[in-house]
């Protein structure tokens, strides 16, 4: 149950990692002139399909995991994470939008530690709430 759990915290937190540096990638050079667009946040487009795509390797971290330490139900971990950690980004943006007196800095370091625990978190309690299949 163990080595189940460690393997979901890993896959997610380097999916998180990705995730995080994709997203610091996008905005991070980009120098704000008259007429540009994209600079600052991200906008949703680009949000939404970074993290479906670290969502997919997440999923494929975990499952690859699973088979090379030859643990079943790779599958069902990797879609209750999935979507755990979708539910867990929503709580991290909503506490973001409503925390008063954060400055802008502190705000997009708050969202970097907020989206890189929501990962690790979310692949390591579904690797733990999801068991073996018992064999009647």
């Amino acid at each position: 149950m163990l080595l189940r759990t460690v393997v979901g915290a890993v896959a997610g937190t380097l999916a998180g990692i990705g995730f995080v540096a994709s997203l610091e990638a996008l905005t991070r050079y980009c120098y704000e002139g008259p007429g540009r667009r994209g600079c600052g946040t991200p906008p949703v487009q680009t949000f939404g399909l970074g993290f479906s795509l670290w969502m997919i390797v997440a999923a494929a971290l975990v499952y690859t995991g699973f088979r090379l330490l030859r643990m079943e139900r790779g599958w069902w971990v990797a879609g209750i994470g999935s979507g755990l950690w979708f539910v867990l980004i929503l709580a991290v943006i909503y506490l973001r939008m409503n925390a008063d007196g954060m400055y802008q800095e502190e705000g997009h370091e708050f969202l970097a530690a907020g989206y890189l625990a929501a990962a690790g978190a979310s692949y390591a309690i579904a690797a733990l709430c999801t068991g073996r299949r018992r064999a009647w």
